[in-house]
């Protein structure tokens, strides 16, 4: 998996089976999406100790766009997603690239649609752009 593809996580309560099930069906969305690509990843990062759902299995997708730019990347995918999400109102699905994240449900509100557009707006600025962290 290259360092420029979109990791997609399907969040579901405690429901392993529906997880599996609603993560192969949006996998098969996005595939049937012109210009998007998206499988499996095979080798998902392990979880923290302490953080809730350490023994459940991890289902991760990746997803490679067909575009120029990130910022029409993240419209595509947002898009499809947001579109998979609305058939049910409960779906969640949490979309990341390069170490930013956001979660996309069925029905978002106001606040919702807000952090979608500051993650794109993130996600578009230039590594020099991005502040530093003082840790490293």
């Amino acid at each position: 998996m290259d360092r420029d593809d979109w990791r997609i996580t399907v969040q579901v309560g405690g429901d392993t089976l529906r997880r599996e099930r609603l993560t192969r069906d949006l996998r098969q969305r996005l595939c049937a999406t012109d210009g998007i690509d998206a499988g499996f990843v095979e080798h998902p990062p392990s979880r923290t100790d302490g953080h809730k759902g350490v023994s459940d299995p991890e289902l991760m997708l990746w997803a490679g766009v067909g575009v120029a730019s990130v910022n029409a990347a993240a419209r595509v995918l947002i898009a499809a997603i947001t579109q998979w999400c609305g058939q049910d109102r409960h779906k969640k699905v949490q979309l990341e690239f390069n170490g930013n994240s956001v979660v996309l449900t069925g029905k978002p509100d106001d606040r919702q649609i807000h952090l979608v557009e500051l993650f794109s707006e993130q996600i578009t600025k230039a590594p020099d752009d991005r502040p530093e962290d003082s840790d490293q």
